[in-house]
């Protein structure tokens, strides 16, 4: 494997994982930040970054999950916050590589933090013919959905193209059906399985749901995968 070049400029993921369930990260929150200085081979500083508004700070952690992209791969290893150092009005953070570079192809990594209103029906839309206005349709062109007094609100937290993490006061739990209908460059009706749940830390809603997508039209899913590369690279360009 060709070593990756990490260098001062360049933008890095962070995720931070803050819960658990059956021994699978959940509450997991993705940051982004600015390499401001390599020191040597596994010491970095970057910029503090924020979450919510304010600075998010490492203390506590034992170690976090940083990426970085290049025009065909993903980069990552696992790194120690070692403290805060000050450079004028820039708060850095020292982070020290704990493991070794893994690289993993572009589409095996691209489940990305976001925040997409959706609307959540505790059923598969298909297994529900009054669910629709409009019959025949194709899956993943939706056809009008009706909201029904069972429906919900929520918001995707992250979306890759097999699955996506839910917060909703939905009342569903591990192992239920669902669907959810939201739009990014395009509507998607999609049916989902829940995965695993858990308490939400956002007083709105009361829980989070990691989800699986089941009966994806393969377009859709292509769709929804170029979606996430366009996104990608303009955060990497900006």
């Amino acid at each position: 494997m060709q070593m990756p070049l990490l260098e001062a400029g360049m933008k890095i993921h962070i995720d931070v994982s803050t819960g658990s369930m059956g021994g699978d990260a959940l509450d997991k929150i993705s940051l982004t930040s600015v390499v401001e200085e390599v020191s040597d081979d596994k010491t970095i500083l970057i910029q503090l970054p924020t979450h919510q508004g304010s600075y998010y700070h490492f203390s506590g952690l034992r170690t976090v999950f940083i990426r970085f992209p290049t025009k065909t791969s993903f980069f990552s290893f696992s790194a120690k916050f070692e403290g805060t150092v000050k450079r004028g009005f820039l708060t850095l953070a020292r982070m020290q590589r704990v493991s070794d570079y893994e690289e993993k192809q572009l589409r095996d990594c691209f489940r990305l933090p976001c925040l997409i209103y959706t609307r959540v029906l505790p059923y598969w839309v298909s297994e529900n013919p009054d669910a629709v206005k409009k019959d025949p349709r194709v899956f993943g062109k939706p056809a009008e959905p009706v909201y029904d007094e069972n429906s919900t609100e929520g918001h995707l937290l992250d979306l890759s193209d097999g699955g996506a993490l839910l917060e909703s006061n939905a009342q569903i739990e591990r192992g239920d059906k669902l669907t959810l209908d939201f739009t990014i460059n395009f509507d998607v009706t999609v049916e989902c399985v829940v995965l695993r749940s858990l308490d939400s830390p956002n007083l709105n809603y009361e829980k989070c749901h990691g989800v699986c997508f089941k009966n994806i039209n393969t377009r859709v899913k292509e769709r929804i995968y170029q979606y996430l590369v366009g996104e990608q690279l303009k955060k990497k360009n900006r």
